[in-house]
């Protein structure tokens, strides 16, 4: 919080002298406590989102936009200014869904801008190149971070990421309210969210808001009517307002607020048409699913802006005081903590607060006293999102997330629409756990099977406990939990017939033994087919897989309708590989394989180029200070 406070506080400073405003500091410290302390905050705060990367992007926007103007726009458009904006939109970019939001700032802001001065299109241009010469290079690992994720899981089942501007309601006035979640006025019980949602449908809220946007319109009148020339006409008047360079931030902004409520309502009428073509046809834009969570964050960056502007035309121990009478009005449960720790309501709401009960400590005791963390657990009833029994007596509860992955050392896998599986690996074990097939199950690095109690699912996909019993080998049962371990389970790299010791060095870096293999073999790796999975003979001392060449990858191939697997061949390691292998005495031979996602060494890679290339600006920074200072 004062991070954002403090930086805003700086951007917001920065801009008012960019609108050759002379702002009093007690005037911006308000806007800037409303800047952070608003509805659109309290959602993050509310949901857990409110974390050091949020507050930084959300924080630097004011000084981005300042930066940004001074590096495209001015007649002395130093290089200085451009270094220092791409080095701010890349502090902005580690949180790729709220810095969408601010390129949206900067695309609107460029074409507003040249719109009303044409004579800057041109010369805008150079500076505009240079700037992004400038910056991508040095955001090189994120963007390659960014467009991998973007082709390489379009496959994936993730219902987090499905368009959640269709659960919104009550069009462009609910966006003009600030009302920036569905959660506060879609209703359903028992959960965690909005306790205090109501307020926001009262009309005391209403009426907050609506003054907040009347000091906007106030101020800005007071200017139009000081410019007025009383020997014109109205629509003349209005002419020459709209004329004067002094007045085009007023536009610029009034123009944002506008456009950004129409996007905040997504696909609401009217001409909700247009956000479903964007969001269909228009790369990237779906990263605006949920749009009252995106468009929120330029509705109330346009409306502080605004106040900028307006608060010359207030006397500012009247501007302060009633800003911040209406701030605390607005967003009351986030300045009192309401909004942070939730409430308890019984059978309605639940706080975030929760006891680990017994039951869940025996579950998480055994399973993480076992050896082996990389096998997976599944869960039966398989939710990862519900509300929760945390005990026997029904006494504690839990809305969200379920506890259990946090607790237990070992990786879950959920039949879930959110679950961020492969659509393949989710189809075939949906399949195996609907026709309860015990041997097909086997074709999953799962070692474990928890039978519970504590969550119930009436469309989930079950396995019955009866049928778990005569397969499997019961290890531990309490009033909530009955854990099963499968004996012949796939383990995750493995060959049939043959144990394969493995060490996990990172979640995309596996260093396998294979010992006694002859002739060919099929070695099998049970996560998600991916092409980018590749086999490399252990040299032992690489770290890095950028140029080495991989073997095997010709025999490359889906394995049990989802999973990776490789022919591997002795006779290629016996001519190619002659010092990294060892021949036993009967003919076999025992190596150790590397399984690596080689993108991750392409991430290493950008990730020193943009190491390098901020230390190389940090310095060329600290010269040109100097020799400014020196001019």
């Amino acid at each position: 919080m004062f991070l954002s406070f403090s930086v805003s506080f700086i951007g917001f400073k920065k801009l008012s002298l960019l609108f050759n405003i002379t702002q009093n500091n007690y005037k911006l410290i308000a806007i800037t406590i409303w800047y952070c302390i608003n509805p659109y905050t309290l959602v993050m705060w509310h949901g857990g989102v409110y974390n050091i990367g949020f507050a930084v992007t959300y924080a630097l926007a004011p000084l981005v936009i300042y930066y940004f103007d001074l590096s495209v726009f001015s007649d002395t458009a130093r290089l200085k200014n451009k270094i220092i904006c791409a080095i701010l939109m890349f502090l902005s970019f580690f949180v790729f869904w709220l810095f969408a939001v601010v390129v949206f700032l900067l695309i609107f802001y460029y074409l507003i801008r040249v719109l009303f001065r044409k004579e800057l299109f041109i010369k805008s241009l150079k500076h505009l190149l240079i700037l992004g010469l400038i910056f991508v290079p040095l955001a090189s690992f994120i963007i390659f971070t960014i467009l991998h994720e973007f082709l390489n899981n379009a496959g994936d089942i993730n219902a987090s990421f499905v368009p959640t501007f269709q659960y919104q309601q009550g069009g462009m006035w609910y966006s003009f309210l600030m009302l920036f979640s569905w959660g506060i006025y879609n209703v359903w019980t028992p959960r965690s969210l909005y306790p205090f949602g109501q307020y926001f449908l009262s009309s005391a809220y209403r009426t907050v808001t609506l003054l907040i946007y009347s000091l906007i319109v106030l101020g800005i009148g007071l200017l139009y009517f000081e410019q007025q020339s009383g020997d014109k006409t109205i629509i003349n008047n209005l002419k020459i307002f709209l004329k004067n360079k002094k007045n085009i931030f007023i536009i610029i902004f009034s123009l944002l607020l506008l456009l950004s409520i129409f996007f905040a309502k997504g696909a609401q009428p009217p001409f909700g048409g247009l956000f479903v073509f964007f969001y269909n046809h228009v790369p990237f834009f779906s990263v605006f699913r949920s749009a009252d969570h995106r468009f929120g964050f330029a509705i109330v960056f346009a409306v502080s802006l605004l106040l900028i502007i307006a608060s010359q035309k207030y006397k500012t121990y009247l501007f302060v005081l009633v800003l911040l009478l209406l701030s605390i009005a607005q967003t009351y449960p986030l300045y009192f903590g309401d909004a942070v720790r939730g409430e308890n309501i019984e059978n309605k709401y639940y706080d975030r607060i929760v006891k680990i009960s017994t039951e869940y400590k025996q579950l998480a005791d055994l399973l993480n006293r076992q050896k082996n963390t990389n096998n997976y657990v599944f869960t039966t009833p398989s939710v990862d999102y519900g509300v929760y029994n945390l005990n026997s007596k029904g006494t504690d509860h839990l809305v969200g997330q379920d506890l259990l992955p946090k607790l237990i050392n070992k990786p879950f896998v959920y039949l879930s629409t959110s679950s961020g599986m492969d659509a393949n690996a989710s189809r075939e074990l949906k399949k195996v756990i609907e026709d309860e097939n015990f041997d097909e199950l086997q074709n999953f690095p799962i070692e474990y099977i928890i039978f519970r109690k504590d969550v119930m699912c009436q469309d989930c996909v079950v396995l019955t406990k009866g049928k778990l019993d005569r397969h499997y080998t019961e290890i531990l049962a309490n009033d909530l939990f009955t854990v099963y371990k499968i004996n012949d389970f796939s383990p995750l790299i493995n060959i049939k017939g043959k144990n394969v010791s493995y060490k996990m060095i990172s979640p995309i870096m596996f260093k396998a033994k294979l010992e006694n293999i002859k002739n060919q073999e099929q070695l099998n790796l049970m996560f998600s087919f991916n092409k980018n999975w590749h086999i490399y003979i252990d040299s032992g001392d690489k770290s890095n897989y950028l140029f080495e060449k991989s073997v095997f990858d010709n025999t490359h191939r889906l394995a049990y309708k989802y999973a990776n697997t490789w022919t591997i061949d002795t006779n290629y390691i016996k001519d190619n590989y002659k010092n990294h292998y060892e021949l036993n005495k009967d003919g076999t031979i025992t190596f150790s394989a590397i399984i690596y996602y080689q993108p991750q060494s392409w991430y290493y890679f950008y990730g020193v180029i943009s190491t390098l290339l901020l230390i190389s600006y940090l310095i060329i920074l600290y010269v040109l200070r100097r020799e400014y200072k020196n001019d």
